[in-house]
This record gives structure tokens, sequence and C-alpha cells, in this order.
């Protein structure tokens, strides 16, 4: 579902409908509402995922591991930033 959201974003900007979600997930607009309850409710999930995705550490660095593990994480982070989804829920925050 939430690679369907990030799609229609890309390509639509936020005003995207559940009847489209539905259809580009495989699956009822019965099943998004019973699952998520709202569109709103959706995209707050989607965003939240990816927010957590963007912020999260691999691990908890101690004092011979943290400069590794920072480069890591800005290498991981800078990468998702230049992906395509990235798009996708910048629209999202900002709608």
């Amino acid at each position: 579902m939430h690679d369907a959201v990030r799609a229609l974003i890309r390509e639509q900007g936020v005003q995207i409908s559940m009847e489209a979600v539905a259809a580009r997930a495989g699956c009822s607009k019965q099943t998004l509402y019973a699952r998520y309850g709202s569109k709103q409710a959706l995209l707050l999930q989607v965003l939240s995922d990816d927010s957590r995705n963007a912020t999260t550490l691999a691990g908890t660095p101690d004092a011979s591991t943290l400069r590794g593990t920072l480069v890591a994480f800005a290498r991981d982070h800078l990468a998702s930033l230049s992906a395509p989804g990235t798009i996708g829920t910048a629209r999202l925050l900002t709608g």
C-alpha cells in the first residue's frame, strides 16, 4: 500500500484518491478504509514510516564505532534524499 501511495504522490501530488491507491495496490477501497480508517490516516502512516527510516541509526554505536556509524548513516541519508520517493514524501509534508 505504501509503495502505491508514494508512486501516486510522485505522479499526482497529494491530491490522490483512495480509489487510485486501491487500484495501484491491487485491493479494494473498503480494504483501505478498514485498515487505515481515512485517507489522512494512510498518508500519515506513510509519512511516519518515511521519517522514521530517515532518522534511524543502525544499532547503538559505542566510542570505537561512532565515527563509522555516523558516516554510514550520513551516506544512507544522502542516498535516501536522492531517491525518487523522497519527492513524494516532500510533497506529502508540504501538503
